[in-house]
């Protein structure tokens, strides 16, 4: 596993997994793209400070490994230490296509067990994506970025669950771009208009 501090390793630890996924997709079997980030950890860093927020990271790293190198579907499983609070595991390979699900509810389930931090209890939760070769992507930079995209898609319905990439999602997120683009051109040539409609009441005529 490659487990790494975040400062200054943004790029250099997205170039060694996407060369690992290019390497290991030569093999052509299936393989899965894991992205799961931390939802809480800027809150406490905000609440007790950045040392904290590192203890935690760490200490959140570490019973991510953990859990990978327990047997069974994550057993050889790689943890990559990406930006921030965010998290990749690749699964090289396994046997059947609930194998990624299986180890995704692992990982929520052992996160769920409280973290302490200099002196102090915490409870975490982790969003988590999947993408799996070849249905979802040909290539690493794809699997990446579709696993990133379920992930997104857990956080907006609240977080702490994951979700399996689909096309769907991809064109769901287009038609928000598309109308929150259309939304920023109407606001600049004054095509937005706000109508007030008082409600009265019956009886008396009374505003309500």
């Amino acid at each position: 596993a490659l487990i790494h501090r975040r400062h200054g390793i943004g790029l250099v630890i997205v170039v060694l997994i996407e060369l690992h996924v290019h390497v290991e997709l030569l093999v052509r079997a299936p393989r899965a793209v894991i992205r799961a980030v931390e939802g809480s950890v800027h809150v406490i860093i905000e609440s007790f400070g950045p040392s904290a927020g590192d203890v935690l990271l760490q200490a959140l790293a570490g019973r991510l490994r953990e859990l990978l190198q327990k047997e069974g579907d994550g057993s050889e499983a790689l943890l990559y230490r990406m930006d921030g609070d965010r998290f990749a595991v690749f699964v090289p390979g396994f046997e059947t296509s609930q194998a990624p699900m299986r180890l995704a509810e692992r990982l929520l389930a052992g996160v769920r067990a409280p973290f302490y931090a200099l002196g102090r209890e915490y409870h975490l939760s982790v969003s988590i994506g999947i993408s799996v070769y070849p249905l979802d992507g040909q290539d690493a930079q794809t699997l990446e970025r579709n696993a990133e995209t379920a992930m997104q898609r857990v956080k907006q319905q609240g977080g702490a669950s994951f979700e399996c990439y689909t096309r769907e999602m991809n064109e769901r997120a287009a038609e928000w771009l598309g109308l929150e683009n259309e939304l920023r051109h109407a606001e600049k040539l004054g095509e937005l208009r706000l109508y007030y409609q008082p409600q009265l009441e019956v009886a008396g005529g009374r505003l309500v």
